[in-house]
């Protein structure tokens, strides 16, 4: 998910895994080094410490969303709301799994305030809100700045949300007409929202 085959990106991958599966707590960078094939002092080269390797986990899955959602949006001069929706839907649940076990390791880990990790003066909108800003800014007739900026929040937000809960499903049906017909559900619910909001 990280890169290709790098003594970083296997640590980076496997931390994912181990930390969304075991916790932080209980997983060890010993572990960590053996499960990645590689030296456990490579672990303290790159990240200083276990503290330091679980917020680059955290940093990188961010990052590799970005791009990813960043490389959607240049792939066409214009967008539609509801066309930039249902391609963010479909690409975040192409990469579902990665999406759903960032949010473990957030979620599940009690030790490391994730707050600590992102410096206050850079707060920032999830994955695609920028973008799905700007589309809103030019295709509805919204003028307040503050109002685009929390429709694509609360937006991108509840499409996470639904990606994560489609993942969970996705365990439990193996029926890829109801996984389809889910992700038509999340974006018809999307655009409803976006359309409330607006009006």
């Amino acid at each position: 998910m990280y890169g290709v085959g790098s003594t970083k990106d296997k640590i980076l991958t496997t931390a994912l895994e181990l930390f969304s599966t075991k916790g932080y707590a209980t997983t060890s960078i010993r572990e960590i080094a053996r499960l990645a094939n590689v030296n456990l002092s490579a672990i303290n080269y790159y990240f200083d410490s276990k503290q330091g390797l679980y917020a680059a986990v955290i940093l990188e899955s961010k990052s590799v969303l970005k791009s990813h959602v960043h490389d959607l949006y240049i792939s066409r001069q214009t967008w539609d709301v509801g066309d930039f929706v249902g391609a963010l839907i479909d690409l975040f649940y192409e990469y579902r799994v990665h999406i759903t076990a960032t949010f473990k390791v957030i979620l599940t880990n009690v030790e490391i305030k994730t707050h600590d990790i992102f410096s206050e003066d850079k707060l920032e909108a999830p994955p695609g809100a920028e973008y799905l800003i700007d589309i809103i800014r030019k295709n509805k007739n919204i003028i307040n700045e503050e109002v685009i900026y929390n429709i694509s929040v609360i937006t991108i937000g509840y499409i996470i949300h639904n990606t994560v809960c489609m993942d969970s499903f996705e365990e439990k049906c193996s029926d890829l007409a109801k996984m389809k017909m889910s992700r038509e559900q999340c974006r018809k619910r999307s655009m409803f929202l976006i359309d409330k909001l607006v009006s």
